[in-house]
């Protein structure tokens, strides 16, 4: 796999046999590929990207924007297999989403989870943090449900 950014993560989005892998690759938006879905998080720089997420330097965005983008990155990925997301280091705001991809993705602390494969840095304030374990637990249900719902849709397509 071709590195861009500061590095990558896979996640698996879904349940059991249908678990659907999604590759984010991540760092400065300055460094997206220009053939990629790129989501630009840097408020101070729109130009870059060709999704745009604006999220102040050092803060948090509103949760049900979040929820929306999100969602519409977990069928992004799913339907591309990969995605990058980078503000303007690829560490603080990067990081938020990248951990938000795990506590989707996974039981384990995402924001360590995080730390432990991209950047050890990422995440950079407790507000970030609180942000991400304050998510709403049947929302993250749902949003593996849709899917495990899409992955089974994909294996199944293969024998017909």
């Amino acid at each position: 796999m071709t590195k861009h950014g500061h590095g990558s993560m896979t996640f698996k989005f879904g349940y059991g046999p249908f678990k659907t892998p999604i590759t984010v690759h991540a760092g400065p938006i300055t460094m997206a590929p220009s053939d990629m879905l790129a989501v630009n998080l840097r408020a101070e720089a729109p130009e870059h990207g060709n999704y745009f997420f604006p999220i102040k330097d050092f803060s948090i965005p509103l949760v049900p924007q979040t929820m929306d983008l999100m969602e519409n990155l977990l069928s992004a990925g799913i339907n591309r297999g990969e995605l990058y997301v980078g503000c303007a280091g690829g560490t603080g705001r990067t990081g938020l989403i990248l951990a938000m991809f795990a506590r989707v993705a996974s039981d384990d602390p995402p924001v360590s989870a995080v730390r432990a494969a991209y950047k050890k840095h990422a995440v950079e304030t407790s507000e970030q943090m609180e942000f991400v374990h304050s998510f709403p637990p049947n929302w993250i249900a749902s949003l593996k449900s849709d899917a495990n719902r899409a992955g089974a849709k994909r294996f199944f397509t293969r024998f017909f």
